[in-house]
């Protein structure tokens, strides 16, 4: 069974008409889940699957079907980014919720990688393409904060504070 962070989250192990209580573990990239009132046991211990880094333009379009990468973008990360920021701001102006708290939680599980490439792919690319393009476009790139996780909020900060002048805004330690 493929498992990925993203897929995870949205597993429902709950039964509560039996009462099935799940603990669920997330550590170094390992994932253990135990259900132990359900008969048997059930225990489960599973390295989590992550794309590597050109892999990560495949694994946004399999998230979210019907985003097209332009022709252009083909095989170049940081413009498949700014492709999938027109395509948040299009989802955004149409009300598409669901697209919006989808891509929050894809931008976050780059993050949970720790690939230092996908980390700086999901800041300097996606985020600061969100930026960018939503502000070129009179939209308030501020509206895409509300969906994005605690990581890529404090990366969304970073980036505010690099642009503010503060050169050291992106280091990892500051």
């Amino acid at each position: 069974m493929e498992l990925s962070f993203r897929n995870f989250k949205e597993i429902n192990f709950a039964d509560f008409n039996n009462n099935v209580t799940v603990f669920c573990r997330i550590y170094n990239k390992n994932i253990a889940i135990y259900a132990p009132n359900v008969t048997g046991n059930i225990c489960y211990n599973k390295k989590l699957l992550h794309p590597k880094y050109e892999e990560v333009d495949d694994y946004l379009v399999k998230t979210f079907p019907d985003f097209i990468i332009d022709d252009y973008a083909e095989g170049l990360p940081y413009c498949v980014a700014g492709s999938f920021a027109r395509y948040l701001l299009y989802a955004y102006n149409n009300n598409s919720i669901d697209t919006l708290v989808l891509a929050g939680k894809f931008i976050e599980e780059l993050y949970f990688y720790k690939d230092e490439k996908i980390d700086n792919l999901a800041t300097v690319g996606y985020l600061e393409a969100i930026q960018n393009v939503w502000e070129n476009n009179s939209t308030n790139p501020k509206e895409m904060v509300r969906y994005l996780g605690d990581t890529s909020k404090k990366w969304w900060t970073k980036l505010n504070r690099f642009w503010d002048g503060d050169i050291t805004a992106l280091r990892e330690d500051v």
